[in-house]
């Protein structure tokens, strides 16, 4: 079941989500900020004893197991021809074509820079060449880190499609027939988003220098969250959150916080799967978590706001796309006028 809401509606749910993402996040700090000192990290490379033979390996199956079940889903609704299927099939692999290939760019340029694996064994021992700061490219980067973005990214991707399309299908949000023009850009530049990010990235910096033990160079991770993550997505977000299955979205990143906490916190920390540069951090660490910088926490929720915004950009287009193709009356909206659609027409059809 799909439906249309008032932009009342919308603006109400944007602000519950919000104020459940701010009632978690204080609530936990309150909770942690009494802890002086983190618990004893397990692993020691002077240790003749296996900590966690294979343990990054085998642990992915926390992201491959429900990744078999929601493609079993999903193909299960192959005999399902109606445009809001196909479009979020073609969606789905259209997103995973572009955000895994950047994901595993981005982590030979940069998985160095920002993390260490001192525990070898954990892994098959397979590593892949990764850029070093000062230069070089070396067989660092263990196979796992790579094969945890395909499976990690299409797990939870498809965890939010499967809440919209099933589970939370209530609160799917009809996208508009062609019939109705939309009056609005899908890409909109937004002068405050760049001006907060700025702030924030000065804000990091001020903090670093002033407060963290690590005071020396920039805060690299929190930078690169600001301005490759929250920046860069600010340009969907008015357009995205009004489109967006809200509640889907919402169980998605508590689903995600729960494995990442299990995977990250639980296992890999204190077992040393790897772990921070903590040079390139800010220099605010979550005690109770093994001195889990904060730039993590931020990330697994930007990533999920990533992937997640983009599909249903790309969905939207497919689907609009779809309609188009069975009303012959109908000329295809060009790719570059839904992306960016002129003043001048938003004017004239909101008027």
């Amino acid at each position: 079941m799909s439906r249309h809401s008032s932009s009342h509606e919308i603006r109400r749910a944007q602000k519950t989500v919000w104020l459940i993402v701010v009632i978690l996040c204080v609530s936990a700090g309150i909770a942690v900020w009494s802890i002086a000192a983190g618990p004893q990290i397990v692993f020691s490379e002077k240790s003749p004893i296996r900590f966690s033979p294979r343990g990054y390996t085998v642990s992915l199956v926390l992201f491959v197991l429900p990744l078999l079940a929601l493609l079993h889903w999903l193909h299960k609704r192959q005999d399902d021809v109606s445009p809001e299927r196909v479009a979020s099939q073609k969606a789905f692999w259209t997103t995973a074509g572009i955000v895994i290939p950047m994901y595993c760019l981005l982590d030979l340029f940069l998985a160095n820079t920002f993390f260490v694996f001192p525990h070898r064994d954990a892994t098959l021992e397979i590593y892949v060449w990764g850029r070093m700061p000062g230069g070089g490219w070396p067989q660092s980067i263990p196979i796992e880190e790579f094969l945890f973005y395909i499976t990690g990214f299409l797990a939870i991707l498809l965890t939010y499609i499967w809440c919209d399309h099933y589970w939370l299908s209530e609160y799917h949000m009809e996208v508009k027939t062609p019939e109705k023009p939309r009056a609005e850009a899908i890409l909109k530049f937004s002068l405050p988003s760049v001006l907060i990010g700025l702030a924030l990235a000065a804000g990091a910096i001020l903090y670093k220098k002033n407060f963290s033990e690590y005071p020396e160079g920039l805060p690299g991770y929190m930078l690169f969250l600001i301005f490759v993550i929250l920046v860069p997505t600010s340009v969907l977000y008015r357009y995205v959150s009004s489109r967006l299955n809200l509640r889907a979205f919402s169980f998605t990143i508590i689903v995600l916080l729960l494995i990442s906490l299990l995977w990250e916190v639980t296992l890999a920390l204190p077992y040393q799967w790897w772990d921070f540069q903590r040079h390139q951090m800010m220099g605010i660490f979550i005690k109770p978590w093994y001195n889990l910088p904060i730039e993590e926490p931020i990330l697994w929720i930007g990533a999920g706001w990533l992937n997640v915004s983009l599909y249903k950009v790309i969905y939207e287009i497919y689907l609009r796309r779809q309609v188009q193709q069975e009303l012959d009356e109908v000329s295809p909206e060009p790719l570059r006028e839904l992306l960016f659609r002129p003043r001048a027409v938003e004017g004239k059809e909101d008027s």
